[in-house]
């Protein structure tokens, strides 16, 4: 592990003086001397790490000097740099004494590197190595190109699961058909959260249940957040209640849930319970007496499953067999992929598995990490290797199945295969809480920057750019093949996530071998801060600033969720300012209510994370403009934004911007928008209609897929009457973008343009307001890609709406029923609420055929569910919410409608008030 941060050192150096070589023309021969002495070291800790764990004292403190010569060198180029940087027009000379100065700094550590060089040589440890595997001399830039070795995604746990039939089975049974709660029990990596899923999935359940909810507590859980993840999953509210549960306190919180459990048969997970205290704590949430309503927890400690309310049925989890583990070995180390050949050698593969396969001990998170580990490797010969090394880590762990140790050595052995790259990456992901959702961006500028800042690759004859939140996606991406983290669907935005979601690799990034060193104050580059569950004090919040302000070149700078007791103190000061090297600042979910002008010197800026809580307010000073290296931008969602009144943010200087999300046209001036050649995603949550113009005149909006535009993702939201012909005109523009996949409209719309005139890739549509006279359902249906759909607020004044079955084929994709496609061939979620002049709606047999959710909020005048909803089998959850009391009678049991909704294993039909 030590080796890989001095490494990252080096190479942070390495690059800062490559891609500033423009300022040190004054200290050039110093630097040019230390560049060398770089180069050697760096072989020699990549020949050290290609020997350990074999590696003896004398190489562990070279290691230790090396980091921190290397730190120290980057301290004294940078400060140098920032000097150089800050002076008018970047071309001033320092003074005589202050190039003495650095030069002597510069000769001073020259001069100890020389020496660790020596020490290196006397005491008989090499610099170069000629047995270095190829793996770890690999280049940032070889994301870009084609891999040799492709691997397979092992972690999906849907595909690749054996062992459990029986047990999923029985559990869901027992749920269904008992009085009893269930508690799942088993050691780390056996399974539990797996067996959890399939249950939790599983038909019997999906029919009994009316609502369901899944929550992870691991070790760090907050009562009040839990409560309120739970009120969120089976309410399903919009902004305004969502922003009602954030306010609630843990009482009313506890009392919300116990009331809505005791109305209905609900089914609640809670994963991975490691303490008692949590489950006393939310047991005031869970009625007394079981009724409908049931709890499945899973735990690797027993005391929890017997501190649960109610009978329960305790399953403890075994391991699996020999020919089970087999099975699963085969899935994940013989998954065949396009590219991938395993040879003459497969019977000798398949004789060697079966002995890494016991060496595993029935533990299925061991044997999944290994054979994802062996699936990266076609050849025989390594094969060996790796069985060779698996049996020095388990060797002697005769205890596996009473004890974690194995897992941690099977973790080890993949750390260890890792290149240098990843292993930086990996060792970062340590800082971040468990569970906790991980962002690309939020590795570009703390693990890519410091190795490079651009990487250019060939593609078929051109020369293509790739950011750094490229490369650090192509990292995560690696891992997640590796199976070191996990990738789960994000239910705040819809995406795929990546999180640190074992205790094991947490565990990992925090092994030392007796000999390693914590990084002092002066070499820190990242600082990031998440919230522990108690609001910070002001005394402690200026401790923490103060602790801030005494570090020398800070890069990265995270508020995750802090909360600091009194408005008036919740605010960055003013000495943030003088952090001229921060590359990456994020407030993210934080109470902040304002930001220093000071902000502005931070011109070194990469990425700025404005997305503080939401409910409040943050002022953000007119000072970005000044920021000319800001790639990355998120401002705060709409309505908490503030800026100077009458004023609006300048952004004309921002040529370098890749990502702008959350762009408010109240508060920020569109105008600049031609001048961001650069920009890929761009989101704007506010737009009037009289700003349209100036959108469009970007030539990275208007120009079609076919040309040079660098935009890959768009969304807006229009707010604004358009009903003239050139607003129609300039609506239609906005509508073909090739980028756009989420459109929001609220104001009136003359007429609703025709599907051809819908980028076929839009994915969300929200129309409000509009007060359309025809019915915009053909034309919606004909869009193919579109999953999520709202129409609210009058945004249709017709009395009758129809869904039709099919229409005339537009691509390839979708279903076909007699030769056309059927009608919202992707619709996954529909919304219909406030439309008040909707008396009928008609479903055709066929239409929408992957609906998932369908909510139906006060609609006044309608007087039934469609009929056609009885062949929409692949509905799983139906809201009816605050409907004519006509209208709900009908879906009762018995009732005239219920035949067309009693397939839909979740149904709530609830008033306003329930909803809240």
């Amino acid at each position: 592990m030590a080796e890989a941060i001095a490494s990252f050192a080096l190479n942070g150096l390495a690059n800062l003086i490559t891609s500033e070589a423009k300022f040190l023309n004054g200290v050039k021969s110093q630097v040019e001397r230390m560049q060398i002495e770089l180069r050697r070291m760096d072989g020699f800790l990549k020949d050290v790490d290609a020997t350990r764990p074999d590696r003896d004292n004398r190489a562990a403190n070279c290691i230790v000097e090396i980091r921190e010569v290397a730190y120290d060198a980057e301290d004294a180029v940078q400060a140098y740099i920032l000097k150089i940087a800050s002076r008018p027009g970047r071309l001033a000379i320092l003074r005589v004494s202050e190039l003495r100065k650095i030069g002597s700094d510069l000769e001073a550590i020259y001069i100890r590197i020389a020496d660790i060089t020596r020490s290196i040589s006397t005491y008989g440890v090499r610099l170069m190595s000629s047995q270095v595997d190829e793996p770890n001399n690999l280049t940032i830039s070889s994301y870009a190109r084609k891999k040799e070795i492709r691997r397979t995604y092992s972690h999906v746990e849907e595909e690749d699961i054996v062992g459990l039939g029986k047990e999923v089975e029985d559990l869901a049974a027992a749920l269904v058909k008992s009085e009893k709660h269930v508690a799942i029990l088993g050691m780390g990596g056996v399974g539990k959260t797996t067996l959890a899923k399939r249950i939790y999935r599983h038909h019997l359940i999906r029919r009994h249940f009316d609502c369901f909810a899944w929550t992870c507590i691991s070790q760090q859980w907050q009562t009040k957040d839990v409560l309120q993840g739970l009120l969120i999953a089976f309410l399903r509210p919009n902004k305004e209640q969502r922003e009602e549960i954030e306010k609630m306190r843990i009482e009313e919180l506890a009392r919300k849930l116990y009331q809505f459990q005791k109305a209905r048969r609900c089914l609640v997970i809670l994963d991975d319970v490691w303490h008692a205290e949590a489950v006393e704590s939310l047991s005031p949430a869970f009625p007394n007496s079981t009724g409908g309503s049931k709890i499945l927890l899973t735990t690797r400690n027993k005391e929890v499953a017997l501190h649960m309310r109610g009978e329960r049925v305790l399953h403890e989890l075994r391991f699996l067999t020999e020919a089970e583990s087999l099975e699963l070995f085969r899935k994940k180390a013989f998954a065949r992929k396009e590219g991938t050949e395993f040879g003459p050698h497969r019977t000798e593969m398949e004789k060697l598995g079966r002995d890494i396969v016991r060496d595993c001990g029935g533990l299925p998170l061991a044997v999944v990490v290994i054979g994802g580990l062996l699936a990266t490797k076609p050849i025989f010969g390594e094969w060996k290797v790796v069985h060779k090394n698996l049996k020095s880590y388990l060797r002697g762990d005769k205890g596996l199945r009473q004890q974690h140790g194995g897992v941690m050595d099977v973790l080890a052995l993949s750390y260890e295969d890792l290149p240098y790259y990843l292993k930086i990456c990996f060792l970062y992901l340590g800082q971040f809480p468990e569970d906790y959702e991980i962002e690309a961006e939020q590795l570009a500028e703390g693990i890519v920057s410091p190795m490079t800042h651009y990487c250019y690759y060939q593609k078929e004859g051109e020369e293509l750019e790739e950011t750094m939140v490229d490369v650090a996606r192509a990292y995560l991406d690696e891992l997640v093949e590796r199976c070191m983290v996990q990738v789960r669907l994000s239910k705040s935005r819809g995406r795929l996530g990546i999180y640190f979601d074992h205790e094991e690799d947490a565990d990992k990034t925090c092994v030392t071998d007796g000999r390693e060193h914590i990084i002092g104050r002066d070499h820190l580059r990242t600082v990031l801060c998440f919230y522990k569950g108690s609001e910070l004090s002001c005394i402690r919040w200026q401790q923490l600033q103060s602790f801030l302000n005494g570090l020398k070149l800070p890069r990265v700078l995270g508020f995750y969720g802090i909360r600091i007791l009194g408005r008036d103190k919740s605010k960055i000061q003013t000495k943030i300012g003088k952090m001229t090297n921060l590359r990456y600042l994020s407030l993210r979910r934080s109470e902040i209510f304002e930001l220093p002008s000071s902000l502005g010197n931070l011109r070194c800026l990469q990425t700025l994370d404005l997305r503080v809580s939401g409910i409040i307010a943050l002022y953000v000073p007119d000072v970005l403009w000044k920021m000319e290296q800001l790639r990355h931008l998120y401002f705060p969602r709409a309505k908490n934004l503030r800026t100077l009144s009458n004023s609006k943010l300048r952004l004309h200087s921002l040529s370098n911007l890749e990502t702008l999300v959350n762009l408010d046209a109240r508060c920020c001036d569109v105008q600049c928008m031609p001048k961001w050649k650069r920009i890929q995603e761009l989101k704007i949550t506010y737009l009037g209609t009289q700003d349209i113009k100036a959108v469009l005149e970007s030539a990275n909006i208007i120009t079609s897929a076919m040309s040079s535009s660098t935009l890959k993702r768009s969304s807006f939201c229009i707010k604004g009457d358009i009903v003239l012909d050139e607003e129609q005109s300039l609506l239609r523009q906005i509508l073909g973008g090739h980028h756009l996949y989420n459109l929001h409209i609220a104001g009136t719309l003359d007429k609703l343009p025709k599907h051809y005139h819908f980028n076929s890739e839009v994915t969300k549509l929200i129309l409000a307001h509009t007060k359309l006279v025809e019915d915009p359902m053909p034309t919606l249906e004909m869009l193919p890609q579109l999953r999520s759909l709202a129409l609210s607020w009058d945004s249709y004044v017709g009395k009758t709406m129809v869904c039709s079955a099919s229409r005339p084929p537009q691509d390839g994709t979708s279903q076909a029923i007699n030769g056309s496609v059927s009608g919202f061939p992707q619709l996954k979620y529909l919304t219909l609420s406030f439309l008040h002049n909707l008396e009928e709606w008609r479903v055709d047999g066929g239409a929408m055929p992957s609906l998932l959710h369908l909510q139906i909020r006060q609609c006044d005048n309608l007087k039934a569910v469609p009929d056609g909803l009885t062949f929409v089998t692949s509905l799983e959850k139906l809201e009816i919410i605050s409907m004519p009391e006509a209208f709900k009678n009908r879906l009762q049991e018995g009732r005239e409608d219920y035949y067309k909704i009693q397939h839909v294993p979740s149904r709530s039909i609830i008033t306003e008030e329930e909803h809240v």
